[in-house]
């Protein structure tokens, strides 16, 4: 077999079996939704545990330094935050007048689809 061949076969495997998104440093079981929106991709997401416990772009956040963080991504994109379904309110919403404060004027919440 010639070698261009075994390379473009290497290439679809890992293509497939690769991973295009961001994964959570910790357990996240996001909530569930009725929407029918789809998720578009996007490279900044704020992963936040049932514990409260902020992650951004693979690395743990605290919450006083996400005003400091909205210089490091572009100001088109919105944030998505894909939290735990367990996340208690009085924990999620500091984080999202935060992110307001920061700048993020398009915050998506990632939820699951009912099935």
């Amino acid at each position: 077999m010639p070698l261009i061949n075994i390379v473009f076969l290497l290439l679809s495997f890992f293509m497939i079996a690769g991973q295009l998104t961001n994964r959570s440093p910790f357990p996240v079981e996001p909530p569930r939704s009725l929407s029918t929106l789809t998720d578009r991709p996007m490279d900044s997401t704020l992963f936040v545990s049932a514990t409260g416990e902020l992650s951004l772009a693979g690395a743990p956040v605290l919450s006083d330094d996400i005003p400091g963080l909205r210089s490091q991504f572009p100001l088109d994109l919105p944030l998505r935050v894909s939290a735990d379904a367990q996340t208690r309110a009085s924990v999620i919403l500091p984080v999202l007048a935060q992110l307001r404060q920061a700048g993020w004027s398009d915050v998506i919440l990632v939820t699951r689809r009912v099935q």
